[in-house]
């Protein structure tokens, strides 16, 4: 058992090295699955024994080996990260089927996330990849039944989209629209409107905090990320936060 969950970590390890190569692409609209990696210092091709996930980096002492710039420590981070991610998917929903849908979920959101926060868009084709986890974790079972998802695919897009269709597209952009038509179908409706309050919540707080430094100058806020935030802490602890919410609701 204790091999499976290295395995786990592993390949969460490597999956998180090509969100990296997602996360610098993807913005710039290049090709993910053509030409060579590179050091964005120097330019030099960067070989296998360069890009193992996370050891490369601590081996390489954070530098890069052909001209000593640092390596952006974004790189390992993301790459543990998924990996933790993945280990929680294994965690809650055990070695199945539906803990696979889930961890490609994960990564699809990290993946928004990163890109947002830094780009402030959300490429079409990563609301795709969110869509089909969204139908593996259907097939998968377990979760939301079809109608609960299909009223989730709707019932924050659609006021979403009638939001943006009033402010000429100033209020929303059309990445979180999309962003949360994928993500409803993949939670059902009730914890895809928990993830709004949740991205609202977090967005809030970060503006909040960061103010000063990130969100000076008239910065946009990238809503998308704390939309995909909320969405994972959904997927892991939606049922959770809801129940205790409506036991202090009929509680009072």
């Amino acid at each position: 058992m204790a091999l499976l969950w290295i395995y786990v970590f592993l390949f969460g390890l490597v999956i998180g090295s090509f969100l990296n190569v997602l996360v610098y692409r993807l913005p710039r609209e290049m090709p993910i699955a053509h030409g060579f990696s590179q050091c964005t210092g120097c330019g030099h091709r960067l070989y296998p024994k360069d890009l193992v996930p996370l050891f490369s980096y601590l081996f390489l002492r954070g530098r890069c080996r052909y001209c000593g710039a640092h390596i952006s420590f974004q790189y390992p981070a993301v790459e543990l990260a998924n990996a933790l991610l993945w280990l929680l998917c294994a965690g809650v929903f055990g070695f199945t089927p539906r803990a696979l849908a889930a961890a490609l979920l994960c990564s699809c959101l990290l993946t928004v996330l990163l890109i947002d926060w830094f780009h402030q868009i959300i490429p079409d084709v990563m609301c795709l990849a969110i869509l089909v986890c969204g139908l593996g974790l259907w097939a998968a079972g377990g979760g939301p039944d079809l109608t609960a998802r299909l009223i989730g695919f709707v019932v924050i897009s659609v006021p979403l989209l009638l939001l943006a269709l009033l402010s000429g597209g100033r209020a929303m952009g059309g990445g979180d629209i999309k962003l949360m038509a994928a993500l409803g179908f993949c939670l059902g409706w009730q914890c895809t409107i928990l993830t709004t309050m949740l991205g609202a919540l977090l967005g809030t707080l970060a503006v909040v905090v960061l103010r000063p430094t990130r969100f000076a100058l008239g910065r946009e806020v990238s809503f998308g990320s704390f939309l995909a935030l909320g969405g994972m802490i959904a997927l892991f602890c939606g049922d959770g936060i809801i129940g205790w919410y409506l036991s202090l609701v009929i509680g009072a």
